[in-house]
């Protein structure tokens, strides 16, 4: 099984994301665009499909072909509404073409049916899945080991039902997105006498995520983060001329420290999370208490 994400982002019919996504959720199916011309009443399978839309579309129908192809009952798929609330859609059946005058109102007509739990607010969803609707792909597979056991967890846990076998999550630290990681680093250094400057966390900073100056000696350092199972290779940094801060939420360190380099543990801020509760954002503090 798989676990995906999909957008509801309507670019025909009558190009209405919340119509769209009610008529989703009425009708209890997900799916994309993309009609063809039919009669009326007409069913339509997949070769008649696939032939009809290469020639509306001159072949271009790689989102469809995909859900054909890769969404299969069982599978678990991620969507959110126009309010920023959060569901959960078990596929119930594959592909199949579905048209009616509301479907091409919704611009929702190649859909697989499924079976929605209502997840909530962004508070109650992994960063490391927030992270994976940025991308503007209309439906991709939630590739990262520990997003697919906790969707299947909280299926289980939503349905009420144990209808997936579940290993141990892994690692807390991989459910959080690279902006939370970085939000708990910013506040863990705040708190030990460093001033972090917010203009300098930027993407386009590719050697550090942000700049410090120490709230006493007045001196500079970076910090640099990497998330998953990214190593960190200390031998790299041995040139600066900076203090530099260095974490890795599983501790992959290679190479050998210098003076200049002050490694950071995981350990360190868990126990950090542990004693500043109050100070934590409740969308990151969730995940290290509620999480087994």
């Amino acid at each position: 099984m798989y676990v995906f994400r999909i957008h509801i982002r309507p670019q025909g019919g009558l190009a209405n994301s919340e119509l769209s996504v009610r008529y989703c959720l009425k009708n209890k199916l997900l799916g994309v665009g993309w009609q063809i011309p039919k009669q009326e009443d007409e069913l339509i399978d997949w070769d008649t499909y696939e032939k009809r839309a290469v020639e509306e579309y001159e072949g271009n129908i790689p989102v469809v072909r995909y859900i054909k192809k890769w969404v299969s009952k069982g599978d678990l798929v991620w969507t959110r509404d126009t309010k920023g609330q959060y569901y959960i859609g078990q596929v119930l059946s594959p592909w199949e073409y579905f048209d009616n005058a509301e479907a091409r109102d919704a611009d929702i007509v190649n859909v697989f049916r499924v079976k929605f739990m209502k997840v909530g607010s962004i508070d109650e969803v992994p960063g490391k899945i927030i992270a994976c609707f940025r991308a503007s792909r209309t439906i991709q597979e939630i590739a990262d080991e520990t997003a697919f056991v906790y969707t299947k967890k909280l299926w289980n846990e939503l349905s009420g039902k144990t209808e997936y076998e579940i290993d141990k999550i892994d690692s807390i630290w991989n459910l959080l997105s690279d902006e939370q990681v970085e939000d708990l680093i910013f506040l863990y250094l705040q708190v030990n006498n460093w001033y972090v400057i917010p203009n300098s966390r930027k993407k386009d900073t590719m050697a550090y995520e942000f700049y410090l100056i120490n709230k006493t000696s007045f001196k500079r350092a970076i910090l640099q983060a990497k998330t998953g199972n990214s190593d960190i290779n200390l031998d790299d940094y041995r040139d600066n001329k900076e203090i530099i801060f260095l974490f890795q939420p599983n501790n992959c360190f290679l190479g050998n420290k210098e003076d200049n380099m002050n490694v950071i543990r995981k350990e360190e801020i868990e126990s950090f999370i542990e004693q500043n509760k109050k100070i934590i954002p409740a969308n990151i503090l969730k995940w290290f208490t509620e999480i087994q």
